[in-house]
């Protein structure tokens, strides 16, 4: 178990716009504050809609106004309305604030050709513009979809690696596993070290 836990893993993978938009939207989705607000905007407006179409559909309430009770039921199909396209609005308008935003730079650094590498010290990743490299006890969390592995460096930022660039799925788990292991068994780095966690490898 030692030797499996000490192996080192590597890929080489590409990274594309949709990449960086199905991470966020990933992000979105499972952030608690994110998802607190979402609740908010989901519940509040469809709650008010249907207390003012049943206060209009009440004759006792305001018995004076021949239409209101088709006014209540209309603010009642609003709320409906509401309650169902406002999940698929919010989420797109995610994907169109995040396409819109890395549009406006040319990001070199998300794009393109790239090779992350899992050792048991730390998680890099080399492309032909630098590199980057994290300690395993600095990692908030590791995250695998049926699209991606996600390996977290802060709450909203990570290391993107497709499961498309691997030859299968079993290739794709066995990467998810080491990253996890090495994740579960890491340790405090030493307080004194001033070096990047490890020496810089080319990219090719």
């Amino acid at each position: 178990m030692a030797a499996e836990v000490s192996k080192p893993s590597e890929i080489h993978c590409t990274n594309f716009e949709d990449d960086i938009v199905a991470f966020n939207e990933f992000v979105v989705r499972n952030s608690p504050s994110v998802r607190r607000r979402f609740i908010v905007q989901l519940v509040f407006p469809s709650l008010v809609l249907v207390v003012a179409g049943l206060v209009l559909m009440t004759p006792s309430v305001i018995p004076r106004i021949a239409q209101v009770p088709v006014i209540g039921y209309a603010l009642l199909i609003g709320a409906a309305v509401h309650l169902s396209l406002f999940p698929w609005r919010f989420h797109s308008a995610t994907r169109r604030a995040v396409r819109a935003l890395m549009r406006e730079g040319k990001n070199l650094c998300l794009y393109g050709p790239q090779r992350v590498v899992l050792t048991p010290q730390d998680v890099a990743r080399y492309t032909q513009f630098g590199h980057a490299a994290w300690y395993w006890s600095a990692i908030e969390r590791i995250e695998a979809t049926d699209r991606h592995l996600f390996i977290f460096v802060t709450a909203s930022s990570a290391f993107l690696v497709p499961r498309r660039d691997f030859a299968g799925d079993a290739e794709f788990q066995a990467f998810v596993e080491t990253a996890r292991r090495f994740h579960r068994a890491a340790e405090a780095p030493p307080q004194i070290v001033m070096a990047p966690p490890s020496s810089p490898i080319p990219f090719v």
